[in-house]
C-alpha cells in the first residue's frame, strides 16, 4: 500500500524536471545560446531544431549536422529576444562629448583667449550646440552597431524521477549545484 501512494505522487513530481523542457519559449525556430561543458568549452550558439523530453537539437553555425544536447549537460541557456541597435546610446555619447568639449571652449575663452566677457548663458547655448552637432554622429555610429539581446532560462536545481525495477519502483533524486 505504501509502495502505491509513493508512486502514484511521485508520478506527480515530473513537473519538477528541467525547466526549458517544458518551457514554451525554447521551442523549434527559436535561437539559443547555452552553456554545456561536458561537450564545448565554448558557448554554443545556435537554432533550435527539435527538443525531446531530454534533449535538445540544435543546428550551430559552420557545422553541417545538428548537435544534440541532453538537458542534464546543459548549466546555462539563454533565448534571443533578437537585435537592435544602440541609436539612442550613441547620440546619448555624442551629445555629453561635444558638451563637454563646448564647455572647455567656453571656459577657455573666459581667459586670455577671448577679450570679450561671454555670458553664461552663451556658454550654455555653445555646450548645448556642440553637444547636439556631435550627437548627430553618434546616432549613426549607434545605428550600425548591432547586438542581440539574450533572456535567461531558468535551469532547476533539484531534478526528481522513478521508474520501474526488477522488483518495484525506482526513484532518482539529482541535485545541480
Amino acid at each position: 500500500m505504501r509502495a502505491s501512494l509513493l508512486f502514484c505522487i511521485l508520478l506527480l513530481i515530473p513537473g519538477l524536471d528541467l525547466a526549458a523542457q517544458g518551457d514554451s519559449s525554447v521551442a523549434p525556430g527559436k535561437r539559443v545560446r547555452l552553456s554545456a561543458p561536458s561537450l564545448s568549452e565554448d558557448l554554443l550558439i545556435g537554432t533550435v531544431l527539435s527538443r525531446g523530453t531530454d534533449t535538445l537539437l540544435v543546428q550551430v553555425p559552420d557545422t553541417t549536422t545538428p548537435v544534440a544536447i541532453p538537458f542534464a549537460a546543459i548549466q546555462h541557456l539563454d533565448i534571443s529576444r533578437g537585435r537592435r541597435d544602440h541609436m539612442l546610446t550613441g547620440f546619448e555619447i555624442g551629445f555629453l562629448l561635444g558638451a563637454a568639449t563646448g564647455g572647455v571652449a567656453y571656459a577657455a575663452c573666459q581667459g586670455f583667449l577671448c577679450p570679450d566677457q561671454k555670458s553664461v548663458g552663451e556658454g550654455a547655448a555653445l555646450a548645448v550646440v556642440t553637444g547636439l552637432f556631435l550627437g548627430l554622429p553618434g546616432v549613426v555610429i549607434g545605428a550600425l552597431i548591432r547586438a542581440e539581446d539574450w533572456e535567461r532560462v531558468p535551469l532547476p536545481r533539484l531534478s526528481v524521477g522513478a521508474g520501474p525495477s526488477g522488483r518495484g519502483v525506482t526513484v532518482g533524486l539529482a541535485v545541480r549545484f
